[in-house]
């Protein structure tokens, strides 16, 4: 996939949608925009990965959630990526 190199091996959950955006989590930490429109990368996010899980990103009203792999859940503006707010998750 052009664009998607090194962010870790292939998405393996399910992507998350709203409006034009697609957001989609990889194993290496990795979580992307991708315009639906136009095969193109809006923003790119590193998260810090402690161990392999991964879960699918979810949006809710006007909000992106996202949980980082480094026991947080983070809430992130889903327009840029950048992080609402974050609480320990476990």
């Amino acid at each position: 996939h052009p664009g998607y190199e090194g962010m870790g091996t292939d998405p393996d959950v399910q992507p998350a949608v709203w409006r034009d955006l697609v957001y989609i989590a990889f194993r290496g930490g990795t979580l992307i925009a991708i315009d639906r429109f136009e095969p193109s990368v809006r923003w790119r996010r590193e998260f810090v990965t402690k161990h392999s899980l991964n879960l699918s990103p979810a949006v809710h009203e006007d909000a992106l959630y996202h949980y980082g792999a480094d026991d947080f859940l983070y809430a992130l503006n889903p327009a840029d990526g950048t992080t609402r707010w974050r609480t320990r998750a476990f």
